[in-house]
């Protein structure tokens, strides 16, 4: 049994030509690869690790006011030599049930106005109209919407064929294995940082999710995401305060008892076995 990733983020050093991802997976690993420092708070995670020329740190949250999913990614030149990296932001597009045919109905488009690409799903009953986008910051060099381009013919998400590559090849439409994948270019000083942010939302209409995309089209706007998402989850679970004489026993009912079962259960409703999505007492029990 297992629950494979359907997004990723990818580095790849350009002028080495060594590749990893900005996680510790789906990218293989081994001791020589270095240890990964990963922090879990209310509201968002960190993962944190670094390569013989770069120190990378990754923040994922979700914006607590927009439908938008934010990845935060800071990336530090520790060398004495200028450094070239190429970032890439994966997603996998299902908009549908998670079995069946429904993804070859797909079709992916790049947003005039933002460069975002978008995915919709016309034979969705429910959510026809409803429109998906992965954008980033800055403007992507190039795109594919193709999966089968990006992870080859035979490929996998541990060894993606694109990263091979120089550049994707900006391909969109109907009757591709759909995806989003955008390849964004970095020149980094020595003892420089530069930051990129992936944003991966949905929207009532393509008109609407431009808007949303145009609206975190900034790292700026990124960080002030983050700031909000740790300010709601804050509010949230200070609201009721529970003191015992045992600290541990606090610490668990205050924070992360009630953050687990408000963002899992509650609102995300991704108890185990349950993709539709059922929250009752039986449920409870699985």
């Amino acid at each position: 049994i297992s629950d494979p990733t359907g997004e990723a983020i990818y580095l790849r050093d350009d002028d080495s030509g060594v590749v990893w991802s900005a996680t510790p997976g789906p990218r293989p690993r081994d001791r020589r690869a270095g240890r990964w420092v990963v922090r879990h708070t209310a509201g968002s995670t960190r993962f944190v690790h670094a390569t013989a020329r770069l120190r990378h740190e990754l923040a994922t949250f979700v914006d607590p006011r927009d439908p938008v999913k934010l990845s935060l990614l800071t990336l530090t030149n520790t060398s004495d030599a200028p450094c070239r990296v190429s970032a890439f932001g994966y997603v996998e597009w299902c908009l549908g049930p998670p079995t069946g045919p429904g993804r070859r109905f797909v079709v992916t488009s790049q947003d005039a106005a933002t460069h975002a690409l978008l995915a919709r799903n016309p034979y969705n009953q429910d959510f026809r109209e409803h429109v998906a986008f992965l954008h980033a910051t800055p403007a992507a060099a190039a795109y594919t919407c193709d999966r089968t381009e990006f992870l080859g013919r035979h490929g996998s998400m541990a060894h993606p064929a694109a990263l091979a590559r120089p550049r994707l090849s900006g391909r969109a439409g109907e009757g591709l294995d759909p995806c989003a994948a955008l390849q964004i270019d970095l020149e980094i000083p020595p003892g420089e940082s530069r930051q990129v942010a992936f944003v991966l939302g949905q929207a009532a209409s393509a008109a609407e999710a431009s808007a949303l995309a145009a609206r975190y089209g900034t790292v700026a706007e990124a960080r002030a995401s983050l700031e909000r998402a740790s300010r709601f989850w804050d509010d949230t679970l200070d609201t009721v305060q529970v003191h015992t004489p045992d600290d541990s026993f606090d610490l668990m009912v205050n924070r992360w008892l009630l953050y687990q079962t408000l963002s899992a259960r509650v609102w995300a409703r991704s108890g185990p076995s349950q993709p539709g999505g059922a929250f009752g007492f039986r449920d409870h029990l699985l």
